[in-house]
């Protein structure tokens, strides 16, 4: 979405918004996304919108990562987190020593903590065991990956202040955003994200929808089913893929784009083709998809991935190292037209190797 058509740099939140969410785990890596489909996007356009302007929003959302949303959106997918609720499987709380009443507390509790306030992790710890004195619940909140806080985001009660120094803060998002509306209904939430995806990464199998949204495939099916004549089941190379009726002759009208891209670690349209054999090929997966849940930056071309790319900051320059899957299925001239876009914000190359 936005790769071969790309929007000027006040469009940020319509690339939030059309690709159902930046992943943001590594700022960075959310910025470049930003900048492979904005032109003339300012490096510090995306602190910005988080903060300033507010057009943006960050909290964890899908797969429990942290993404930078529309703030717009925000209601919609928290009201359709209640699909993948794990806290209340047994085996979440024997994991965690902790029980789904004490969750459900927190998720209640917590955004009572942040009322009017903007908190660090340890004073929005501080303040929830003052009213609680749950030592589980005080044990998670103060945990490195913040697995309560994850929950109680993914629900809308909490999302990212600005930072105080090194220290993330945290706040009410009904309170933080200057646009807020009640989150809907569960099934009229999840047909809409069901929608909102296959728009930006149709055509779709069920088990790519399940993998992005983080639940399971016969849950995916189901909200399929649901949607009925607005989505068709049509042969994707040989997969059954899903796409919205409305797009069926856009697709069919779509001419192959040939141009050579680099795309950022985490990007959208890499985490949404695993496990798409056609978009990366499967012997080269575990290079793209490495372990630790982390994805490679990658070179396509024509919507495929044909290598992977690294690049390094050094005092005379950033080095770019271009590792193809195969021989010369891009060029030196192709390589260093794609890092255009985003080299403002990784500095000036000073080397550029291909092998």
């Amino acid at each position: 979405m936005h790769l071969v058509r790309r929007l000027g740099p006040r469009s940020l939140r319509r690339v939030a918004r059309d690709l159902g969410g930046i992943q943001a785990q590594v700022h960075s890596a959310a910025q470049l996304q930003c900048a492979v489909r904005l032109d003339g996007l300012a490096p510090q356009a995306v602190e910005n919108a988080l903060y300033k302007g507010k057009t943006l929003v960050k909290t964890w959302m899908m797969r429990g990562t942290i993404h930078y949303l529309d703030p717009n959106d925000l209601p919609v997918w928290a009201a359709a987190s209640a699909t993948r609720r794990t806290w209340n499987k047994p085996y979440w709380q024997k994991a965690f020593g902790i029980t789904a009443k004490d969750v459900q507390a927190a998720i209640e509790i917590i955004p009572q903590a942040l009322d009017g306030a903007c908190l660090t992790r340890e004073a929005l710890a501080d303040e929830v065991h003052r009213i609680t004195r749950s030592a589980a619940l005080d044990e998670l909140m103060r945990a490195g990956w913040g697995s309560i806080l994850k929950i109680v985001a993914a629900e809308g009660g909490l999302c990212f202040g600005p930072n105080e120094g090194r220290n993330v803060t945290f706040t009410r998002p009904d309170q933080w955003l200057k646009e807020w509306r009640e989150p809907p209904p569960l099934e009229e939430a999840m047909k809409e994200v069901c929608k909102r995806y296959l728009a930006s990464h149709g055509p779709a199998t069920r088990e790519e929808l399940a993998r992005w949204w983080g639940f399971t495939p016969p849950d995916a099916t189901r909200v399929l089913t649901r949607l009925e004549d607005q989505v068709l089941l049509i042969d994707r190379e040989g997969d059954n893929a899903y796409i919205l009726a409305g797009d069926l002759s856009a697709l069919d009208a779509a001419k192959k784009d040939n141009r050579v891209r680099l795309l950022p670690m985490f990007d959208a349209y890499t985490l949404a083709a695993l496990p798409h054999n056609s978009v990366v090929p499967k012997a080269r997966r575990n290079e793209v998809y490495r372990k630790g849940a982390w994805v490679s930056q990658v070179v396509t071309r024509g919507g495929r991935v044909v290598g992977v790319w690294t690049h390094e900051r050094k005092a005379n320059g950033t080095v770019i190292d271009v590792n193809l899957f195969r021989r010369n299925s891009a060029s030196k001239a192709e390589v260093k037209a794609a890092l255009t876009p985003i080299t403002p914000f990784i500095g000036d190359v000073a080397k550029l190797s291909i092998a």
